[in-house]
């Protein structure tokens, strides 16, 4: 009887993310596609995106813990509804909260990120690579993760440059 053993090697690393990343993120696609497509950007939709921005920042101003959770759900309801512009200043307004030191919150801002668009991929790109994720392996796999749900064909080859990562919880 011959045992196979698996060792935190190279070819399973990119043999789990294939199957668990970039397999789903091919899929993902065609429903995201169209599922953005369904989405009718009016004079209205956009004015509810940017109330819940203006909310988010004066949650933040009055640090308001709750508040700001709320304000960034609303935010990602609301996102489909805003025009490119919008969107971009959406999730930057989101990606303003992953600076922040309460875990928690910043937990939530990248929860709220990963289901945008893929106007977030920058931001998450730029929190991969941040202070944050270099002193928490979680937090970096965390990111990780949030990239690969927005289901963004331009983040593929950064995701597959993540597979030579020393570290190989990564």
């Amino acid at each position: 009887k011959r045992q196979i053993m698996f060792s935190a090697s190279k070819p399973i690393s990119i043999l789990f993310a294939l199957v668990f990343v970039l397999i789903p993120l091919n899929a993902g696609f065609a429903q995201k596609k169209a599922e953005n497509q369904k989405a009718t950007v009016t004079k209205e939709s956009k004015q509810l995106l940017k109330d819940a921005m203006e909310a988010l920042k004066k949650a933040v101003k009055e640090d308001l813990t709750l508040e700001r959770k709320r304000c960034m759900l609303l935010i990602v309801e609301r996102f489909d509804g805003g025009d490119r512009n919008l969107k971009n200043s959406a999730a930057k307004a989101l990606a303003r909260q992953l600076k922040t030191r309460d875990t928690d919150m910043r937990d939530e801002a990248l929860k709220a990120l990963s289901n945008t668009g893929p106007e977030a991929a920058k931001y998450i790109t730029l929190e991969i690579k941040g202070a944050a994720a270099k002193k928490s392996l979680a937090y970096k796999c965390d990111c990780i993760e949030a990239l690969g749900q927005l289901q963004d064909p331009k983040s593929i080859s950064y995701l597959l440059k993540l597979f030579h990562n020393k570290d190989q919880a990564v």
